[in-house]
C-alpha cells in the first residue's frame, strides 16, 4: 500500500513539473530523457534524473529576472546540462549583458549549442559564449569577473580536492557583493553519505564541512528556497558575497 501511494505521489509530482506549452514540453521530455540516459551511464557523475522544472529554473535565475541594476550583468553558469537554465538566462538577458556557460559533458554541450544556434541569430548570441571544458581547467585569465555565478554541478559527487578547486575559482571570479546560486537535491547529502562504506563517511563529512565553512567565510547573506515542483525536489541557495573577506 505504501509503495502504491509513493508511486502515485511521484507520478503526480512529475505531472506538475512538466511545462504546459507544447514546445517547452517537448524540450523538457527530450532533455529529461537525455539526462536519465546519461545518469544510467554515469551514475557517479550525473546527479539529476530529469531536466530542471520551470519552477526550479525560475527560482535559480530570480536574481536575473529581478535584477536590481540597469548596468551590464556578467553571468557565469557552471554545469549547464541540457540547458534549461541557460535558455532562460538568454531569454531574460539585456542586450548588453554577457554570459559564459560551461559544461564538461560533450553530449550536453553539443545538444545545447545546436538548440540555441537554431533558435537565435548570431547577433542575438553576440554576448553568449558556451564552453566545453572542465571548470577547474577553464582558461580564464581573470580579467572578466562576474556579477552572478550559477552552479548546478553536484557538489556531493565531487572529490574533496575538486570541490576545493571549484570553490577557490568561484571566489576569484565573483565580484564583491556578487551573487552565487547553487542547488542541492533533496536528500542528496544524507543518501550520498549513507551509501558509502563506513571508512569513507568521515572524508565525505569533511568535504561537506569544507563547503559549509566556505559559504560562511565568503558570503554575507544567504537566502534558501525549497522547490517541491521538481523531480526530485531541490533546495536553491542564493548567496551574496562579502564586500570585505572575513578572517
Amino acid at each position: 500500500m505504501q509503495k502504491k501511494l509513493l508511486l502515485t505521489f511521484l507520478i503526480s509530482l512529475a505531472a506538475c513539473t512538466i511545462p504546459t506549452k507544447t514546445e517547452a514540453m517537448v524540450d523538457y521530455i527530450k532533455g529529461s530523457f537525455k539526462i536519465f540516459s546519461e545518469f544510467l551511464r554515469k551514475p557517479n557523475q550525473i546527479a539529476a534524473l530529469s531536466e530542471s522544472s520551470p519552477a526550479l529554473v525560475n527560482t535559480i535565475i530570480e536574481d536575473i529576472i529581478n535584477r536590481k541594476t540597469a548596468d551590464q550583468l556578467n553571468i557565469l553558469e557552471l554545469g549547464f546540462g541540457t540547458g534549461p537554465v541557460t535558455k532562460q538566462i538568454i531569454k531574460n538577458m539585456d542586450p548588453k549583458d554577457y554570459l559564459d556557460a560551461i559544461e564538461f559533458e560533450e553530449t550536453f554541450y553539443t545538444l545545447v549549442k545546436t538548440q540555441i544556434e537554431e533558435k537565435y541569430t548570431k547577433t542575438d548570441l553576440a554576448n553568449v559564449h558556451l564552453h566545453r571544458a572542465d571548470f577547474t581547467q577553464w582558461n580564464s585569465d581573470f580579467t572578466r569577473t562576474y556579477d552572478i555565478i550559477i552552479c548546478t554541478i553536484p557538489f556531493t559527487r565531487l572529490p574533496k580536492k575538486s570541490l576545493e578547486e571549484i570553490l577557490e575559482k568561484i571566489d576569484k571570479l565573483l565580484k564583491p557583493d556578487g551573487s552565487f546560486t547553487y542547488i542541492s537535491i533533496l536528500g542528496a547529502r544524507f543518501f550520498g553519505k549513507l551509501k558509502l562504506k563506513t571508512e569513507d563517511r568521515k572524508a565525505y563529512s569533511e568535504k561537506m564541512d569544507c563547503l559549509d565553512a566556505w559559504t560562511v567565510k565568503t558570503f554575507s547573506q544567504k537566502n534558501q528556497r525549497f522547490v517541491l515542483m521538481n523531480m526530485p525536489p531541490a533546495w536553491v541557495y542564493h548567496l551574496t558575497k562579502n564586500k570585505i573577506l572575513k578572517n
